[in-house]
Parts: C-alpha cells; structure tokens; sequence
C-alpha cells in the first residue's frame, strides 16, 4: 500500500514538473517538448495537405514578388558612404516562404523549422517590413519574437543618411536611437518635411536594407509600422 501511495507521489511529481517546465520554457525560450513533438507531427499534417500547399503557391509566388524581387530596398543600390567604404544591399538569400500558425503577446510560430534550413536569427518579413526574428528552431516549426516586443533592438539606418541606431521597443514604442547623439539635431532639421524611412543594417544574419518603419515625427523619433504585423499570415524567411 505503501509503495502504490508512492508510486502516485512520484507520477504526481512528475507531471507537475513537466508542466511546471512547459510553461517556463514557452514564456522564457528554452526548449520545450511539446513543441518538439508538435513540429514533428507537423510532418505527417504538411504530407497530408500538399494539395493545399499546392493552392497556395499562387498567393506565394506573389509575396515573394511583393517582399524581394519589386522591393526598391532589396535592389543593388547604395544605402552608405563614409571614409571610402560602400555598403550595397545584394547579399539576401530567400531561406522559406512560411505561415504563421500560432500567435502570442511577443512571439510567434511558423509552420518551417531547422529542417527547412530555417536558423536563430533569421528574419521574418510581410510584404512591406520585418515583423520578427527567429529565437528558437525545432524539425518542422520555429518561434520567432514580433520587433514590438520587450527588450527587443536591432541595429538600422535612416534611408539616404549615414544615420545608425538601434530601433528599439520602449514604453509601447518603436523608437530609433542614433549612435551619434549630436545626429539627432540634423535629423530632425528634415528639409523635404518627408518621413524618414528605417531600414535594417546588416550583421551577423541579418539583411541590410528590410524596411521597418517610417518616422514622421523628428521629435520624438517613433516608428511607425506601414503594414500591421500581427494580421500578417504568410511571410518570407531571409537571411543574410
């Protein structure tokens, strides 16, 4: 009786461990196994539905065009001059075109995983701007972190400047910070009285030259976003 009572004890303590290491996983990025085990029954469900994938090819052979091949700042044009070095925007490799299946406050999962040559840090984009990175990669999904996100940067330039940053999320905002603070003033005497336009800044493997956002007012240097990230569906995977 005895050994029964503890047999239970530890089955208790077991699942409320796997749990309890569940929800840390999906709230902090560590590896989950209902994850891992979902990306692979992803394989069965993709097998299963390749008219369907069929179908969509149509839609996208489109975003495809929309994203890369009709971007104006995806063509070989230079984006930066200083001290003899230029800087052009041809180096994007198209890794996947995928969906997003599932949504959450600051992530986000896609139906393409390490299988489809899918990597930490690839970026994720709409037709119109980046809307996130990959943070982690299973065999047939991977999540990635929306850019209006906490804690969430990257490294940017204002199109037809030599002005960089970081575009950061602070208090519910997309925000560009130059690296030079002097440049925030020549910024901000904007003579065309345009919004500037932020693009990516490549390292690592990060594209140059994905749109991000507009700046409409110099002052406060916020972003705004041309195509509403969270209604995106299908998206385009890119790497430097």
């Amino acid at each position: 009786m005895i050994n029964k009572k503890s047999n239970y004890n530890i089955l208790f303590f077991l699942i409320f461990f796997f749990f309890t290491y569940e929800i840390i996983a999906l709230k902090f990025n560590f590896f989950s196994f209902t994850l891992y085990l979902f990306s692979i029954l992803l394989i069965v469900d993709t097998k299963n539905n390749e008219l369907y994938l069929k179908t969509l090819n149509i839609n996208y052979e489109s975003l495809l065009k929309s994203i890369v091949y009709n971007n104006d700042f995806l063509k070989l044009t230079k984006i930066f001059e200083k001290s003899g070095n230029i800087n052009y925007i041809n180096n994007v490799k198209i890794i996947a075109l995928a969906d997003i299946i599932q949504k959450e406050k600051e992530y986000f999962y896609i139906n393409k995983g390490y299988n489809d040559n899918i990597r930490i840090k690839d970026v994720v984009v709409n037709e119109e701007n980046i809307i996130g990175i990959i943070t982690t990669v299973y065999p047939n999904l991977s999540k990635a972190k929306y850019i209006l996100s906490s804690d969430f940067e990257i490294i940017s330039i204002i199109k037809d400047t030599p002005y960089m940053g970081l575009v950061k999320y602070l208090n519910n905002n997309l925000v560009f910070v130059p690296f030079d603070i002097y440049s925030i003033e020549k910024i901000k005497t904007n003579t065309k009285n345009t919004p500037y336009l932020t693009l990516t800044y490549g390292y690592y493997s990060i594209p140059t030259g994905i749109p991000i956002g507009y700046i409409y007012d110099t002052n406060s240097l916020n972003i705004v976003i041309k195509k509403d990230i969270t209604n995106t569906l299908h998206t385009l995977i890119l790497r430097r």
